[in-house]
């Protein structure tokens, strides 16, 4: 007789349905990554090269040890906190790429940060050698 009233905005917890959780990917070792080159950098909005082309995607070739001596490293690593040396990181996609640095500074900004996280692992150390 005395039914328990529902109020405005409380609700009676419900059991949430039993769901299996998916079985987690396992992450692959250092040995089965493999580095295929050339990298490629698709762009969302079109760049003019230096021939008067437009540039949908940016190929990078694997870079050396003159990259970094020409370039600099482009990546600064402080302990265990990174970030990118952006004029640098410029340079860099310019040497990987062979499109001139002055094409490149009017690149959209999403574009040049995809292109500079597909190039920062080459920048910092391998983490069993230190």
């Amino acid at each position: 007789m005395n039914a328990p009233v529902a109020k405005e905005g409380f609700q009676q917890a419900q059991p949430a349905p039993a769901v299996a959780p998916a079985p987690a990917a396992p992450s692959p070792s250092p040995e089965e990554i493999k580095d295929v080159w050339p990298i490629v950098v698709k762009l969302s909005k079109p760049i003019v090269d230096q021939n008067n082309r437009q540039v949908t995607e940016l190929s990078f070739r694997e870079p050396t040890a003159g990259d970094i001596n020409r370039c600099g490293n482009p990546v600064k690593w402080a302990g265990f906190e990174w970030s990118f040396e952006e004029r640098k990181m410029t340079m860099m996609i310019a040497n990987l790429s062979g499109v001139l640095h002055p094409m490149l500074e009017k690149m959209n900004s999403k574009d040049w940060t995809n292109c500079a996280y597909s190039l920062l692992r080459f920048f910092v150390p391998d983490p069993g050698a230190w």
